[in-house]
This record gives structure tokens, sequence and C-alpha cells, in this order.
């Protein structure tokens, strides 16, 4: 029930944000803040066994950086900087704080994907002030402007909360709680986010005068990495960590790098890029979630007709 509401809050908050684009662009202000809250609430319930990583995880870190490297640098050394930078904010964008969820609905290793989550965004704090500054092609700031602009972002959307959900963790341990009490509070944030930065997204693309004949390659680009992600990951993970490669590969933080992609050292085409990532990617987790559904029916079907042999 909870996938549904999502995705009927996502293409809501879709139409809702590029209708009435004028007044909620300027709320672009909290976005910060709310991306932070959501991943205080992630990070406060996350204990510090959960941050030592297997040999899985460290498979699967190097499989993203390594499709990353591949998607970004195929466009870049044609020339095209834009839809590089576009693909990054996709492909090299760390996992979504939702993956855990999903992946509890998919019956996977949860404790997997949450570590997962946490080192993925780790390395991001590392990579994306290194990388962004060489695909944003700001005429007017240096690579080291740039840079610091970049890493400034990124250690306010990602640092402040962690160290803070680690500080009230020790200070109040049963805080740990927050995080499964806070889901749906969490999808309201996210909901109120898409609104807004839907709304940024169509607000930049119309002061730039972008031509759908621009955007269409972006939108093409992010169904590939996203469809390649998801099955990419689904083949490494196998035989027994194919649903949480799968998700670590796929289910990207979209709504962080949507804002970094609204920066002003950003290309206002790029935007495009993830802004059509986060429906691809809430569409592929609707399918596996019908289709283990439609399993988990079945195997309740079996268990029953042999109950019924066995009597």
């Amino acid at each position: 029930m909870k996938s549904h509401l999502r995705n009927i809050g996502l293409i809501a908050a879709f139409l809702i944000g590029g209708i009435y684009y004028e007044p909620l662009s300027q709320l672009a202000a909290i976005i910060p803040y709310s991306v932070g809250l959501i991943l205080f609430l992630s990070f406060v319930g996350i204990s510090a066994s959960q941050l030592i990583p297997e040999r899985m995880h460290i498979k699967l870190l190097v499989a993203q950086h390594i499709s990353t490297l591949v998607f970004v640098a195929t466009p870049a050394l044609l020339g095209y900087y834009d839809i590089a930078e576009g693909i990054y904010y996709c492909a090299g964008a760390p996992v979504a704080a939702a993956a855990p969820a999903v992946l509890t609905m998919l019956r996977g290793k949860v404790a997997f994907i949450t570590t997962a989550l946490i080192l993925s965004h780790i390395c991001f704090i590392i990579v994306a002030p290194l990388v962004l500054p060489l695909l944003a092609q700001d005429s007017h700031l240096s690579y080291s402007e740039l840079l610091k602009h970049v890493l400034r972002n990124v250690s306010l959307l990602l640092l402040l909360p962690a160290i803070l959900a680690i500080a009230i963790r020790k200070v109040y341990p049963a805080s740990q709680q927050w995080t499964r009490k806070g889901a749906n509070l969490i999808l309201i944030i996210w909901i109120i986010n898409i609104c807004i930065i839907s709304a940024m997204g169509v607000q930049r693309i119309i002061k730039s005068d972008t031509s759908w004949h621009d955007m269409i390659p972006l939108v093409i680009c992010a169904a590939i990495v996203c469809l390649a992600n998801f099955c990419i990951g689904y083949k490494l993970g196998k035989p027994n960590y194919a649903r949480e490669f799968s998700q670590g590969m796929g289910q990207k933080n979209t709504i962080l790098t949507l804002y970094l992609a609204g920066q002003p050292y950003s290309s206002p085409i790029a935007y495009i890029a993830p802004a059509f990532y986060v429906l691809f990617h809430n569409l592929a987790n609707s399918i596996q979630l019908h289709l283990a559904q439609r399993q988990q029916e079945r195997d309740a079907r079996e268990a029953a007709a042999a109950s019924k042999k066995m009597v």
C-alpha cells in the first residue's frame, strides 16, 4: 500500500511542481534543510556495527564507481559535457535512503543495503567535489573555486546530519527508533522536496530557453543508466545478493544530486537527467515490488495446496 502511495505522490509532486513552478521555486532555500532532515532520520537508526563493510560491500562500491566512470566518460570524451554532467547526477549518486524500505518489501537483506547506503554517501563526499568541477565547465569559476563550492554543498548536506545523528544517539540511545517511527514523515518530506525540485527544474529550463531536442538525449541517457544499473546489479549480486546489488546500483539519492544540479555552477540542462531518473527508478521499483508480490502470492498458494495434500 505504501509503495502505491509513494508512486501516486511522486506523480502528483511532479505535476504540482510543473504547474505551480513560480511560487514553489521560491521555496528552494528549504531544500538543504529538508534533505538534511531525511538523512538525519535515516542515519540516527544506524549502529556503529553496521558501518563495518563486508567483502560484498566492497564489490558493490567498486561496481558503482566503474559503471559511473564508463557512463560519464563516454559523452565527456566526445565533448558532450552537459550530458556527462547530467549522467553523473544519476549514476554517481549514492544509494537512496528509501532502499532499505524497498528491500524490506522485497524480503531482502536490509542490514546489507543499510551499510551500503552509509558507505556510498561517504564515498560521494570524497569523490563528488573532485569530479563535478571537471564536468561543470563554469567559465566564471576556476577548478579550485568550483571544488570549494561543491565541497561546501556536499559537506553541509551529508556531514552535518551524520555528526548530529551520532551525537544525539550517544546522548539519547532511544533515538535509534526515530528512523522507524519517522518513516511516514520521511515520505511526506520527500514528496514536498520533489514538488519544489521539479518547480526549480521547470523554472531553470524556461529561463535557459532549452528546447525539447536538447532535453531528449538526457532523458534517454537517464533511462539507459537506470535500466543498466538495476540489471548489472542483479547480475553481479547473484546468487545471494541479487536484489541488494540491484537496489544498490539502481536506487539513487537523486534528491541530493538534484539539489547540486540546481546550483549556479551546474549546467541548466543537466538537471533534466536526474529529474527523469527519479521517475525511472521509482517505476523500476514498482515493477520489482509487483513481481515480488505475485511471487509471494504464488508461494502462499503452493504452501496451502501442499498442506491440504498432507491432510
